[in-house]
């Protein structure tokens, strides 16, 4: 049984990161505890580390930030604590995006870094790209539009020379995202249009309808 519960935990996980891509956890209930034969609730380290960081993952109506973060950090204790240090990246960059939610920029650059450093370390290159992209957010806001607007887009230049190297295409989306932000400030809305456009046919392609109807209503705004 306890073999079955690691792959029903790593299975798990994988749930876990699509609906993280997809924003699809907002409108999905937390994980149901895994159950032996019986009945009886299985307990087990991984199974509570993947269901907090499904929980904190993306903010619903009934998770604002400050829980989002809380539980993101006690995703973070139990990775770096635990055997599940392979995804302390991953859990940073997520913990990133919720501290950048909550306007707390400095400690959102400060994790997004440490992801990226973290990731590079263990050759986990698709950690790195969603690490790398956390850390884009930050800078947008980091830095004032006329400065940004000329910025070398090195982080994005990172994720996608990752993406092409693993094909972790479900990131590409977002690359599309953060170009479409620059050509704004750049003053060029047609390019920006297009990014955004291309970023909404890869999110209906991979079937992430939530993503394709957010960036929908933007082109439309």
């Amino acid at each position: 049984m306890v073999r079955d519960v690691e792959v029903l935990t790593w299975m798990q996980l994988a749930r876990i990161e699509v609906d993280i891509l997809c924003d699809e956890l907002r409108r999905r209930p937390q994980p149901r505890p895994l159950c032996a034969g019986d009945g009886r609730e299985i307990h087990h380290p991984d199974i509570a580390l993947h269901g907090t960081l499904c929980a904190g993952g993306r903010p619903s109506p009934s998770c604002a930030w400050d829980e989002s973060i809380a539980m993101l950090e006690e995703a973070l204790l139990a990775a770096t604590s635990g055997t599940n240090r392979m995804v302390v990246g991953w859990v940073r960059a997520e913990l990133a995006k919720a501290l950048l939610g909550r306007g707390n920029l400095d400690r959102a650059e400060h994790e997004a870094q440490t992801a990226v450093t973290v990731a590079q370390a263990q050759h986990s290159r698709c950690d790195e790209i969603r690490a790398q992209l956390a850390l884009a957010h930050t800078q947008f806001h980091r830095t004032d539009a006329a400065a940004l607007a000329v910025l070398p887009s090195r982080r994005w230049f990172r994720a996608q020379e990752l993406i092409d190297e693993t094909s972790a295409r479900a990131y590409q989306p977002e690359v599309h995202e953060c170009r479409a932000y620059l050509a704004r400030l750049r003053g060029d809305a047609p390019a920006a249009r297009r990014e955004l456009e291309e970023a909404r046919r890869l999110y209906a392609e991979m079937g992430a309808t939530m993503q394709a109807e957010r960036l929908a209503k933007e082109m439309d705004g």
